[in-house]
């Protein structure tokens, strides 16, 4: 929300919102279905509410712990040198800085551009990303993520994976074959979940 300001955003106001709809919405138990690193507030919430929560889908999840976040950015740097090459020289422009959208489309196009093989799907995607922030919203948008990331997988103590087994829920995870993610990471909370299975979606 405009009237929210960044600094007010953390890891429990968002868990505390996903209850407020819960409750909103009469729910004694609800399916959770988190995509990308909303698959990690999605197990932060079934983690501390194992009671509320019968089914938890994880779509192309962000890595669950700083050891996985690592192995992540690891491999990047492995595979995609020249990728993160050009992401760094955008960002650094001053019209990144300034939260200029077709600056900020530029560096979304790289940097998806190994898991969105098919130009028309990456375009479709990039299009879509923040298609109604301003320039102050896309700023306002990275000061939030940046908070969220060090309270949660920038810490090095930080590990969903030990958690998950006290999640009741069914758990779901479905990961894209050419994902960003590595799929070992994606493999790893389908294990540490009691009820996990793991969907792999080709090409």
């Amino acid at each position: 929300s405009g009237d929210v300001s960044a600094d007010e955003i953390t890891i429990e106001s968002e868990v505390d919102d996903l209850d407020r709809l819960r409750e909103h919405f009469g729910l004694g138990e609800l399916s959770l279905l988190g995509h990308s690193w909303g698959s990690v507030l999605a197990m932060e919430y079934a983690t501390r509410h194992p009671d509320r929560v019968s089914q938890l889908i994880l779509m192309n999840s962000a890595p669950a712990s700083h050891a996985d976040l690592l192995h992540f950015r690891e491999r990047r740097v492995a595979t995609e040198r020249d990728n993160l090459a050009q992401m760094r020289e955008i960002s650094a422009r001053e019209a990144y800085v300034e939260g200029d959208i077709a600056t900020e489309a530029e560096y979304y196009q790289v940097h998806f551009s190994s898991t969105l093989r098919r130009p028309e799907l990456l375009d479709a995607l990039v299009q879509r990303l923040r298609a109604h922030f301003s320039a102050a919203d896309i700023i306002k948008a990275r000061v939030i993520e940046q908070r969220l990331y060090a309270q949660t997988w920038l810490s090095p103590a930080y590990d969903l994976l030990r958690n998950l087994s006290q999640c009741r829920a069914r758990v779901l995870v479905i990961h894209g074959e050419h994902d960003l993610v590595p799929l070992d990471c994606a493999a790893h909370i389908a294990g540490a979940a009691g009820a996990g299975k793991i969907v792999v979606i080709k090409e």
